[in-house]
């Protein structure tokens, strides 16, 4: 379940951030709408408008600069209600503009206001990227312009029936937009939930490597210990080795200590690949050592699994073997 006081504030400050990126977008527009119109409402009161417009847009970056620096997430303070207040006048005062084009314009300065209005709304339902306080102080203020269309078609004498189409498609229009928000919610919050989900399967992923890296360091110090006091007691029994014999089978536990550490070193280097810290390296070997190595490590296992008459080395020799150096019984 979500938390209703948390989810009233998703998506406030990358709304702030995200109008705070179309500044320079809403400033070329709203010269340009200045220009446009002008020659139906003058030159001067265009000029005003866009004055204060300008205006309106710099107090609004302003306050936008805790967000911006990421010190607010919320709104806090006083600064708060004063964004409210300027988002609010931001949109205000572009829908204020249809009122003028109405009664200076006449039924096409109308048309003109609706398409200002519509535009205005659907890109103040996109900047609010899902959160109801920013939708509320960006997008209602022109849908209640856009509300009074009807009243100004009923002015210049529209028929009836004109009039209650127009109103139904206002009313449709506000619906739109605010289904359009609540999308727009809904993939903040899944966004929020899938960040939330990576970032946990991060740190468990995190944790579990470096619950490895332990356990292989534990690993290789523990057996290395015992890897030195067989290759050491093996070398001192060589030394001490009465008959060739003998010191064929110390090779042998010689051998498998050196294979025991060469198995541990690729089990470091396989945590070290993990770890990124992996170079590869490019060494001389001697085959024919390799291969008397490995033969002489398995030798004694192969002798006594298979004898020369095919049959399998136990502990006592049935009549029909004809082997005369093992005790065998067919596998």
């Amino acid at each position: 379940m979500s938390d209703p006081i948390a989810d009233a504030h998703i998506g406030w400050a990358p709304a702030i951030r995200q109008r705070r990126k179309a500044t320079m977008q809403r400033l070329v527009t709203g010269g340009a709408t200045a220009l446009v119109f002008s020659p139906i409402l003058g030159l001067a009161p265009a000029m005003g408008w866009l004055a204060i417009y300008v205006l309106i847009q710099g107090v609004e970056a302003w306050l936008a600069e805790p967000v911006l620096q990421g010190r607010q997430e919320t709104p806090k303070g006083w600064r708060g209600p004063a964004m409210d207040a300027v988002l609010a006048l931001n949109a205000g005062w572009l829908g204020f503009l249809s009122a003028p084009l109405w009664l200076i314009g006449g039924p096409m300065g109308g048309f003109a206001a609706s398409i200002l209005l519509s535009a205005g709304a659907i890109n103040s339902v996109i900047m609010s990227a899902g959160n109801m306080r920013v939708f509320s102080f960006t997008v209602l203020p022109q849908l209640v312009f856009m509300a009074l269309t009807p009243m100004f078609m009923a002015l210049w004498g529209a028929e009836r029936s004109l009039i209650i189409a127009v109103a139904i498609g206002v009313f449709c229009y506000a619906l739109f937009c605010f289904n359009t928000r609540a999308r727009l919610r809904n993939a903040m919050l899944a966004e929020r939930h899938a960040l939330a989900e990576a970032e946990r399967e991060r740190r468990q992923v995190e944790t579990a490597m470096t619950e490895r890296s332990a356990f292989m360091t534990a690993v290789g110090h523990d057996l290395r210990t015992p890897i030195s006091a067989i290759l050491t007691g093996a070398d001192y029994l060589r030394a001490a080795a009465p008959s060739s014999a003998a010191r064929q089978h110390i090779a042998l536990i010689e051998d498998a200590g050196l294979m025991m550490k060469a198995l541990l070193d690729d089990l470091l280097d396989h945590a070290r690949l993990n770890a990124g810290r992996m170079h590869v390296e490019s060494n001389e070997f001697d085959l024919r050592l390799m291969l008397a190595q490995t033969a002489r490590l398995w030798q004694g296992q192969a002798r006594a699994w298979v004898c020369g008459c095919g049959w399998k080395a136990r502990a006592r020799r049935p009549a029909g073997c004809a082997a005369t150096s093992c005790a065998c019984v067919r596998c």
